[in-house]
């Protein structure tokens, strides 16, 4: 088939194949494919053109070869039917179908394999941000209300209100603060029923609601936030809750370092169910579910990195985590998986704060492999991670005065200075600018980073 373009509208002409490869290797020497890519009108009017004029002279001759013997052999009035039928044909231009007229490209024009297509989420779709070091950075703090007492921890993006929530770690302070990104206002939200809020989670399929926990009175809550409500559930542990996250099924997993376990709560059945990693005082601490394929995957703090796989009977895969260098890390007494973040430039990418170890490494869910990244600040505890809009990560360092920042391409850094001395940033969040904030747990305040691009 070749393909011509006529005011704008996409037709077919169809002829045999023979007819077409003759033709294009008389008029322009090379041979045609089906799914070629015809560049001009021109071309198409000529190749027409062409098969007319060929088909024309070739009925000729045989007309008037026949005319002249006078005799009539059956085969080549055969011929001479196929012939004026073929010219009938190749005049006639048939209109492609409905459901290609809906898409003006049709694969069959350009083909673009998997392989070289860009990816939505892959690193090149950032080919085009600044360099790190040509970006200015600024700092803006917002203090929460009150008597100057609050101790908020984790903050949450909430995308559809256009707010962040964030706990109040403060003994009794039973509430949740909404801080709305437009208005630069809090509101308090009081939980009956609850101590303190640390680690939060929305339900993946319901934005209306949050999930969270309160490792005081060992509770898991379910925040009605349009109701005020509060539902409770007593978590059946005797370890530390750290962790919380929330998989395709509605299901919220809890993690427990100092008990070696992964908490897992049936929404529907309103019920736990405890499991145990296979490496004995594991320490699973950070947790995330993988949107795609829905496995879970958990830090664990002596030195691996543990997949859960739902739709397997729940089947664990340990993964020892290795360094830069390509040693073990169980031979490196200063590594400490920590916290961990997908990327959402790339949905086989697993960032892992390497807490005692300074700096942060990169799991590829594909290939099973890791790298780590250079040690950004020797003083530094790397906790919290968060993506900006130009694909930079963004890391909470603890115990300084300080947020990093890694060009992932490069593994070049950057640190960026909180204005007061000790504000404990242990989590941060971005918004859907790709702005970057933090709460200051001994801060009093959530901060918002924003940068701007110099020449």
């Amino acid at each position: 088939m070749i393909i011509i373009k006529t005011r704008n509208e996409y037709h077919l002409r169809a002829r045999p194949i023979w007819i077409q490869t003759f033709v294009l290797h008389i008029v322009k020497g090379y041979p045609v494919h089906p799914q070629s890519d015809c560049t001009t009108n021109s071309f198409h009017a000529s190749l027409s053109l062409c098969g007319m004029l060929i088909s024309g002279v070739s009925v000729g001759i045989l007309v008037s070869s026949l005319m002249v013997r006078f005799i009539l052999f059956p085969r080549l009035i055969i011929v001479v039917v196929i012939l004026i039928v073929c010219l009938i044909v190749s005049l006639t231009p048939i209109p492609l179908s409905s459901a290609l007229k809906q898409h003006p490209f049709p694969t069959f024009i350009a083909k673009i394999t998997g392989a070289s297509m860009p990816s939505p989420v892959s690193g090149s779709a950032l080919a085009s941000s600044p360099k790190l070091s040509q970006l200015t950075f600024h700092i803006r703090e917002y203090s929460i209300p009150g008597n100057n007492d609050s101790i908020p921890l984790y903050p949450l993006y909430d995308k559809n209100q256009n707010v962040i929530w964030v706990g109040d770690t403060q003994i009794d302070s039973s509430r949740l603060l909404e801080f709305n990104l437009t208005t630069g206002k809090f509101i308090e939200h009081k939980l009956n029923g609850t101590s303190i809020v640390t680690v939060m989670a929305f339900n993946p399929n319901n934005h209306g609601q949050i999930w969270y926990v309160d490792p005081l009175l060992k509770r898991l809550g379910q925040y009605y936030p349009s109701a005020n409500s509060t539902k409770l559930y007593n978590i059946p542990s005797q370890g530390t809750i750290s962790r919380i996250a929330i998989d395709l099924n509605n299901n919220v997993w809890l993690t427990s370092p100092d008990a070696n376990e992964l908490l897992r709560f049936n929404t529907q059945t309103k019920s736990f169910s405890i499991m145990h990693l296979p490496t004995i005082g594991a320490m699973p601490i950070g947790i995330l579910v993988d949107k795609a394929s829905g496995i879970i995957w958990v830090a664990e703090g002596v030195g691996k990195l543990a997949s859960i796989d739902p739709t397997m009977n729940y089947k664990i895969t340990e993964y020892p985590v290795i360094t830069g260098n390509n040693t073990n890390s169980r031979n490196n007494t200063h590594y400490s998986p920590t916290e961990l973040f997908n990327s959402p430039f790339a949905s086989n990418i697993i960032y892992i704060s390497d807490h005692d170890n300074h700096t942060v490494s990169v799991f590829n869910t594909t290939s099973k492999t890791f790298k780590t990244y250079p040690v950004f600040n020797p003083n530094a505890l790397p906790f919290g991670m968060a993506m900006d809009k130009n694909g930079y990560l963004w890391i909470a360092e603890h115990t300084t005065n300080k947020v990093a920042v890694i060009d992932p391409k490069t593994g070049s850094s950057r640190e960026v200075e909180i204005p007061k001395p000790n504000p404990y940033v242990q989590f941060i969040t971005s918004d859907s600018k790709g702005n970057i904030w933090f709460s200051e747990q001994l801060g009093n305040s959530l901060g918002v980073i924003t940068s701007s691009h110099t020449s």
